[in-house]
C-alpha cells in the first residue's frame, strides 16, 4: 500500500499529482487497519466505516478508537450511495456531473451500478437496503466511487484555489542563497575602550 501513497500521477496540465487525503475502509481486517492508519496518520490516511442507516450524513462524525489511538471516520453509506446515483444521473455538465477515464470498460460501469435500493422488513418494521442486482457478484467500482466521495468530503477542498493553481505554470524551484553576514563582536563597557 505504501508504495500508492507515494505513487504521482499526471494530470493533462503537466503537473504531477499525489495522494493529499486516503481512506480505508475498515469493516474487515479492522486492527491491521486501524495499525496501519495510526503509523500514516500524519500523511491524512484515515480508517473509515459504514453506517447503513438512513439519513445519515456521508462523514457523520469523527471518533478516536481508545485502543489504538487513531482518528476514524463514520461514513454514511446509505446517503452515499443514494447521492452517488443521482449524479449518475446528470447527463449535462456542470456541478455534480461525473466525469470518467476513456479507458472505463462496460465491467467498470456494471460494477459501478451493481446494487440498487430495495424496502425490506424487519420485524415489520420497513428498511432500505442496498442490495446487488440480479445477475451481479461484483460492487468494488461502487465501493470505490463511494470511498472517494467520502475522502472528498473529509479533505473539502477549495476547487477555485486548485484550479488556479494548475493552471498556473510550475515555477522553478527557487534556490536559496544565504546573503554573507558580518559577524559582530559584541561590544561591552571594556571591550569598546581602545
Amino acid at each position: 500500500m505504501d508504495q500508492h501513497l507515494e505513487r504521482t500521477f499526471s494530470h493533462p496540465s503537466g503537473q504531477k499529482l499525489k495522494a493529499v487525503c486516503v481512506t480505508v475502509d475498515s469493516g474487515h481486517h479492522t486492527q491491521q487497519v486501524y495499525e496501519f492508519c495510526k503509523r500514516k496518520q500524519p500523511n491524512r490516511v484515515y480508517p473509515v466505516k459504514g453506517e447503513s442507516n438512513r439519513g445519515v450524513p456521508i462523514v457523520s462524525r469523527m471518533s478516536v478508537d481508545k485502543r489504538t489511538n487513531v482518528r476514524l471516520n463514520m461514513v454514511g453509506t446509505d446517503t452515499a450511495k443514494e447521492t452517488v446515483f443521482s449524479r449518475l444521473q446528470i447527463e449535462d455538465v456542470g456541478e455534480g456531473y461525473c466525469h470518467f477515464p476513456i479507458h472505463y470498460d462496460e465491467e467498470c460501469f456494471a460494477m459501478l451500478t451493481a446494487e440498487h435500493c430495495v424496502q425490506r422488513f424487519h420485524k415489520g418494521v420497513a428498511r432500505r437496503e442496498w442490495v446487488l442486482q440480479k445477475g451481479q457478484r461484483r460492487n468494488e467500482a461502487l465501493d470505490i466511487f463511494v470511498y472517494n466521495f467520502v475522502t472528498l468530503k473529509i479533505l473539502n477542498p477549495n476547487f477555485e484555489v486548485l484550479e488556479k493553481n494548475m493552471n498556473e505554470p510550475e515555477s522553478p524551484a527557487l534556490k536559496k542563497v544565504n546573503k554573507p553576514y558580518k559577524i559582530r563582536r559584541e561590544r561591552s563597557f571594556i571591550s569598546g575602550f581602545k
